[in-house]
């Protein structure tokens, strides 16, 4: 294997998705070794109570690459910071769990970031598969979030975004529930890191019933709640916990 290349630590939070696990894994993990980059698969289940957490087992037996995390309660914020804990590569991705992600746009991502050597690579989906009522949902979060926060970009939940690890560390994340991909723009937004976006797609779910359409409308306004919260609390949530240390650099 090239050990030339960034090595990849790919973050997967699970919640009940055991339709969906196994050819999640293995498609990243082909096309990543075909790629020739060193990854490493950090599969989180959060508060899973189906057959997930078996199969994992079963993946990472197969795979010395797959490792599995299991965590009680259920939080994707929490599964996510659990995995960056957990990774050992030179960058971050956070990979969708249902077979949303395409691994070919991971692989764009990950081309991307090589090439520009950025902090973090940010995708937008140009279109999406999972229904109207979340793609305006989504627009209306990232409209708030630019106007009280400055965010460059759009599409701010987009993945898979990358970061380096060695700038992840430095963002001091805690987020809960669903606020990290916001709270990974604003931290770096404050931190002064480069960013660029790039155009991806976003698949149609298969299998399974995601656990967010199920509570679409309880999840936004607990992050509308959060958002002014984080507005209210912008000295002691980002400010006193994150070094403006970069100077900005974003690219659309």
């Amino acid at each position: 294997m090239c050990t030339s290349r960034k090595s990849l630590s790919v973050i997967i939070p699970l919640l009940n998705e055991e339709e969906n696990v196994e050819p999640v894994v293995v498609e990243i993990s082909e096309a990543l070794q075909v790629a020739l980059i060193p990854y490493e698969i950090i599969c989180v289940s959060n508060g899973s109570t189906d057959k997930t957490e078996e199969l994992i087992r079963k993946l990472a037996q197969k795979n010395p690459r797959v490792k599995g995390i299991y965590l009680p309660e259920r939080g994707y914020s929490l599964a996510v910071i659990t995995g960056f804990k957990a990774a050992t590569m030179d960058l971050l991705t956070i990979m969708s769990g249902d077979g949303q992600v395409d691994p070919a746009d991971l692989l764009k991502t990950y081309r991307v970031m090589e090439k520009t050597n950025v902090d973090i690579v940010k995708p937008r989906r140009t279109h999406r598969s999972d229904g109207w009522h979340r793609a305006v949902l989504a627009s209306c979060q990232t409209i708030l979030l630019k106007i009280l926060f400055g965010l460059p970009g759009w599409d701010i939940d987009g993945p898979p975004k990358i970061l380096k690890r060695s700038f992840a560390e430095k963002l001091a994340l805690e987020s809960r529930e669903f606020f990290i991909d916001p709270e990974i723009m604003i931290k770096t937004k404050h931190a002064g890191g480069r960013m660029i976006e790039v155009h991806v797609g976003w698949r149609k779910r298969e299998r399974g019933t995601p656990f967010v359409a199920r509570t679409l409308f309880k999840t936004s306004w607990c992050n509308l709640k959060t958002i002014f919260y984080w507005r209210i609390h912008y000295r002691t949530l980002v400010a006193e916990k994150v070094s403006p240390a970069i100077s900005p650099r974003s690219t659309t």
